[in-house]
């Protein structure tokens, strides 16, 4: 379709520029949620990461994945009961006081555990009963 009228080309151009605009107000609007969620993703991967390779699935599913026996704990949903500070202190109060699991005073870093606090934090749902 070809508009030879000038006023015509000028009203698409304007629209053309009012869609871009609202995209790009779309895509700023949900980094910016991200920021003030405080969601990092790459911290949230590497909390993953240490959560399957550090064996937490060992005693501890998450959306029913994990070995299962009387005892094991369903973290699913974690992140709807605790904020990030009481998610910490739980997990730091877990891994170094408990005197029922392994020490891990060597085995994971700060960055590690904050890592681990920031992917538990994303486990919003609880699992189906």
């Amino acid at each position: 379709m070809v508009f030879r009228d000038p006023g015509i080309k000028k009203i698409i151009k304007i629209l053309f520029l009012i869609v871009l605009l609202q995209v790009g107000l779309l895509v700023i609007n949900v980094c910016a949620q991200q920021v003030l969620k405080g969601e990092k993703p790459e911290l949230i991967s590497s909390g993953k990461n240490v959560f399957e390779e550090g064996n937490c699935r060992m005693c501890h599913l998450v959306n029913g994945e994990g070995r299962k026996f009387e005892g094991t704990v369903d973290v699913t949903g974690i992140g709807s009961l605790y904020k990030e500070p009481k998610l910490r202190e739980i997990l730091i109060k877990h891994l170094f006081e408990k005197p029922d699991i392994h020490k891990y005073e060597d085995a994971l870093t700060k960055e590690d555990i904050e890592a681990l606090v920031q992917y538990l934090s994303t486990l919003k749902t609880p699992s189906p009963k």
